[in-house]
C-alpha cells in the first residue's frame, strides 16, 4: 500500500506512428506534491509493492497495409512491462515481483469486470493494478517536463486514450475502403 508521504503514480501516454504502424504507449511516472512530474528513479521507484521505473504499457496497430488483413486499423497486443535495455541482477527480482502483482491484481479486476477489450480499458486496469491515480497527457516533449503536462482522471484518461485510438482508426480507414476497390 502507497504511503501518505509517496508520491502519486501517473501513467503518461504518448503516441507514435512510423513505418506503418501505430503505438500508445503509457510509461509510469509520479507527480510530487507541488505537481512536478518526474521520472521514478532507482532508489525510490517502488510505490505501493511495484517498481516502477521503465514500466510501461503498449499496443500498436497497423496503419498501412502490410498483408496483415484484419489487423489493419485495430489496435493489437496489448502488453505491460519494462522497457530497458539492460535488466541487472538487482532489477531482474524487483521486476519480476511487481510483473507477478500487478498480473495478480489483473486477474481479480477481471473476475468482476471480464477481459478488457480495448486498450483504453486496458491501460485503466493496469493504472489500478500499480496504483495509479492520474492519466497525463504531455504538451511537449514525454522526456521534456519543463514543457509542462495535463492530469487527468482514470475516467477522463480513459476516454482520452479511447479517443487517440478512433482518431487514428478513422484516419487510417479510407485506406482499408480504398485498398478493398
Amino acid at each position: 500500500m502507497a504511503k501518505l508521504t509517496d508520491p502519486t503514480i501517473a501513467l503518461a501516454i504518448t503516441t507514435d506512428e512510423s513505418n506503418g504502424y501505430f503505438h500508445i504507449r503509457a510509461r509510469a511516472w509520479t507527480i510530487d506534491a507541488v505537481g512536478k512530474l518526474e521520472f521514478p528513479r532507482y532508489d525510490r521507484a517502488t510505490i505501493g509493492g511495484i517498481f516502477l521505473t521503465d514500466f510501461a504499457v503498449t499496443c500498436q496497430g497497423h496503419s498501412a497495409r502490410h498483408g496483415h488483413g484484419s489487423d489493419h486499423g485495430r489496435l493489437y497486443a496489448f502488453a505491460h512491462g519494462y522497457e530497458v535495455s539492460m535488466v541487472t541482477a538487482d532489477l531482474a527480482p524487483k521486476m519480476a515481483r511487481s510483473l507477478a502483482t500487478i498480473d495478480r491484481r489483473l486477474a481479480k479486476i477481471a473476475e468482476t469486470r471480464g477481459t478488457a477489450d480495448t486498450f483504453a480499458e486496458y491501460v485503466t486496469r493496469i493504472a489500478e493494478a500499480i496504483g495509479a491515480t492520474r492519466i497525463v497527457q504531455h504538451t511537449g516533449s514525454i522526456w521534456d517536463r519543463s514543457e509542462g503536462h495535463r492530469e487527468m482522471t482514470l475516467g477522463d484518461g480513459r476516454y482520452h486514450v479511447a479517443r487517440l485510438t478512433a482518431e487514428w482508426s478513422e484516419r487510417v480507414a479510407p485506406r482499408v475502403e480504398s485498398a478493398a476497390s
